[in-house]
């Protein structure tokens, strides 16, 4: 083995994150402001569909004081509504 090189090239390099990173919540990207989940309650799907299309599988918008956030992925709601429920209101 010669400098960096893995003996397992197939396999990805770890991620590393500075403990400032690791330390800092994260927030789900998404809208901004006061009534930017209105269009939600008009037009549901079209409202769901371009969010997860800009933001991914997870994403948030916000209606007056309620935040709100979107899971696509069904890993993701496995997470949440299953096997981390406690963790999560």
């Amino acid at each position: 083995m010669a400098g960096s090189q893995s003996s397992y090239p197939h396999m990805p390099r770890p991620i590393t994150r500075s403990a400032a990173a690791l330390a800092a919540p994260r927030e789900a990207p998404g809208l901004r402001g006061w009534l930017s989940g209105w269009s939600l309650m008009r037009e549901p799907l079209v409202f769901l569909e371009k969010m997860f299309c800009d933001y991914g599988n997870v994403a948030r918008t916000r209606i007056l004081n309620l935040r709100i956030y979107l899971i696509a992925h069904p890993e993701g709601i496995k997470h949440v509504l299953h096997d981390n429920h406690r963790i999560y209101r």
